[in-house]
């Protein structure tokens, strides 16, 4: 909060976002980071491991989805303390901007918060997977650096670096649209189009997985 009251001193606002909405988007990156965190990454993180030792094959020989296995299998309850965090600065922010409970925005809200978890795992299993072809690579620092750009808002950019933010590299769906969604001031586009950028990104990670896969070397040769 001081840092905020700092950057805000004699500002009123940046990129059209006020003190307290900042905050409100810090809120939604901190949710959104917490329940990714918690539920996915770090079993995600452990794939270099194995392609690296070749100790994948005890994934794929047992008879379940050797993506599903990998995703779940680490829960981090360290992580649950960031969504506390957020659910408090949220909690805070809300009436400092005067919102008032509306089912539609909130509806709406939980639908792209949800769409935006789905885009979150998908993009960073496409990242993931690249470690069948380069396993050396510190793939989950490419992830904190582009999430990382996602706790401000991406409107601050020019027209072109958005555009790339929301439909090449989509960062905007992660924190951005979700937050302008609970203060009601998305385009309804969004809300719209989040469920199908959500499916055709799953759709893509997941082949690009399944096609990378032939590329494993097992322990065994």
């Amino acid at each position: 909060l001081v840092f905020f009251n700092i950057i805000y001193f004699r500002a009123k606002e940046i990129g059209g976002w006020s003190k307290y909405e900042l905050l409100l988007l810090l809120g939604v990156y901190l949710f959104i980071k917490g329940v990714f965190e918690f539920t996915i990454r770090k079993g995600l993180d452990r794939l270099p491991r194995y392609v690296r030792k070749g100790t994948l094959d005890s994934v794929l020989v047992k008879p379940l989805s050797s993506l599903f296995q990998i995703t779940v299998s680490k829960l981090d309850f360290d992580d649950l303390s960031q969504m506390i965090i957020s659910v408090v600065l949220i909690s805070y922010s809300l009436p400092k901007v005067g919102w008032v409970f509306n089912w539609v925005y909130f509806s709406a809200f939980v639908l792209v918060l949800f769409c935006a978890t789905i885009i979150l795992y998908a993009n960073y299993l496409m990242i993931m997977t690249t470690t069948f072809y380069f396993t050396r690579i510190h793939h989950e620092e490419i992830y904190k650096n582009l999430f990382q750009m996602t706790r401000i808002p991406l409107d601050i950019y020019s027209g072109k670096v958005q555009f790339i933010f929301t439909y090449i590299i989509p960062l905007a769906f992660f924190v951005t649209i979700p937050a302008k969604t609970l203060l009601g001031r998305v385009d309804p586009i969004f809300v719209i189009i989040a469920p199908i950028f959500a499916a055709l990104n799953i759709y893509l990670s997941v082949k690009f997985w399944n096609y990378s896969l032939r590329f494993y070397k097992s322990a065994s040769g």
